[in-house]
């Protein structure tokens, strides 16, 4: 509702902005036939300029979106797969108790709240008691494929968060937003101020309105997708939801005696 809500006000505003200037350029601006030639002339060089840099905007931060959607895609994946190399521990204890912390980690992780230096603390705490639980279980001189299995996941699992943590990070400068700004605004009101004074109402209402309308858009769009934790379009942390479903079953099938249930998972 809400996004609904600021795409009608977004469209509204574009509206009214549109109608002022051309109140504004019909009463007080007036051009001769050279001024046509030279805004046209203007609109179109100026116009493959910001159009290079819109598209390598939005490029940007939807490949960082993307990509932060992968990370934790990936990190959820590693932690499914510590528990299922921690299954063949025979360590009294040592399953239940790396499931159940495992579980509090990705739950705590499951939300959009995960992400502040607090948070970040919090995470960095829990992953060293996975650590504790693992070192806790393996002994110093054990070369045991499935104790390097889990150690190295586990620490997979450790660098993506740390990617993905630097990745939320990132923002584009405001200076480089300041200027997108001013080339979109600058090349709005030429736009506006030939078309309304070459082409008639209807169709010149028409191209300014839907002109004006995309560019504002892309901009809007690409400082939402910026923030991808804040903003109406925000990353997905349902991977650890489905982690936390699937390794919970992981407890059930630790209990069965019979060696023939187990190879059916494995």
């Amino acid at each position: 509702m809400g996004m609904k809500n600021g795409w009608l006000k977004y469209l509204l505003s574009t509206i009214g902005f549109i109608f002022i200037i051309y109140i504004l350029q019909s009463k007080y601006f007036s051009l001769t036939e050279a001024d046509r030639s030279i805004l046209g002339n203007f609109i179109e060089w100026y116009g493959i300029l910001l159009s290079v840099l819109l598209a390598l905007l939005v490029v940007q931060v939807w490949t960082k979106f993307t990509m932060i959607n992968l990370l934790i895609d990936q990190e959820a994946d590693a932690l499914a797969s510590l528990l299922r190399f921690a299954r063949f521990r025979k360590a009294p204890g040592f399953f239940n108790k790396l499931l159940n912390e495992v579980i509090i980690y990705c739950k705590n992780n499951s939300s959009s709240n995960s992400t502040n230096s607090k948070s970040n603390k919090q995470y960095r705490e829990q992953q060293e008691k996975i650590f504790e639980i693992l070192l806790g279980a393996i002994e110093p001189d054990e070369k045991s494929c499935v104790s390097n299995e889990m150690i190295r996941v586990f620490d997979l699992s450790v660098d993506i968060r740390g990617d993905r943590e630097a990745l939320l990070k990132e923002r584009i400068h405001n200076s480089l937003w300041f200027l997108l700004i001013i080339s979109s605004a600058i090349w709005i009101l030429c736009f506006i101020w030939l078309s309304f004074q070459n082409i008639r109402w209807p169709l010149g209402a028409f191209m300014v309105f839907f002109s004006t309308f995309t560019i504002g858009s892309l901009l809007f769009i690409a400082k939402d997708i910026d923030s991808p934790t804040g903003g109406v379009w925000k990353v997905s942390y349902a991977s650890f939801n489905e982690t936390v479903e699937e390794i919970s079953s992981f407890k059930i099938i630790k209990n069965q005696k019979k060696g023939r249930k187990l190879k059916k998972v494995v």
